[in-house]
């Protein structure tokens, strides 16, 4: 009897905390967004500003389409891998195609940086550049200090995390 009930009752705290788990975080409002948080950082003026939200706006508007086209070479490899008769030229041709919709949306994504870091005067570029810096630094030290990467399975997971 005991053990029945010692049984049910790790399986109600199993399934409360499955529950709680699903729900995620939710939005974090007490949080401002890191853009305006950055975009004050770099004190533009109100003609920088609308510019820049000019780009921004222009810069979206592009990245849909760019994004769709992605996910149309996407279904295609589905497609592609779903038929009997797979041959090599077709499947590395639309690994091609994938890598060029990728390459396309980085390219954007470069030129956008550029087109507002080319709006700014020269203490807001060295900003810039800083907080671009330190944004690159920090991701690569956290993907070789214990991350999970090539060879390593993470934090807690046994020997070989013991450096």
């Amino acid at each position: 009897m005991l053990r029945s009930i010692i049984l049910m009752l790790a399986m109600a705290v199993f399934a409360f905390q499955v529950t709680v788990n699903a729900q995620g975080r939710g939005p974090r409002d007490d949080r401002p967004e890191w853009g305006k948080k950055y975009m004050e950082k770099l004190d533009l003026t109100d003609a920088q500003q609308e510019k820049i939200e000019k780009l921004r706006i222009d810069h979206q508007k592009q990245m849909v389409d760019l994004k769709a086209s992605l996910e149309k070479e996407q279904i295609a490899m589905k497609e592609l891998l779903g038929k009997d008769d797979l041959s090599r030229s077709a499947y590395v041709a639309q690994q091609d195609k994938l890598a060029a919709a990728r390459d396309k949306i980085q390219k954007a994504v470069a030129n956008h940086q550029m087109d507002i870091y080319e709006q700014l005067n020269a203490d807001q570029k060295k900003t810039w550049r800083e907080n671009h810096r330190r944004r690159s630094n920090d991701s690569k030290g956290n993907f070789r200090k214990g991350g999970r990467g090539p060879g390593k399975r993470g934090p807690g997971f046994g020997p070989c995390c013991i450096d």
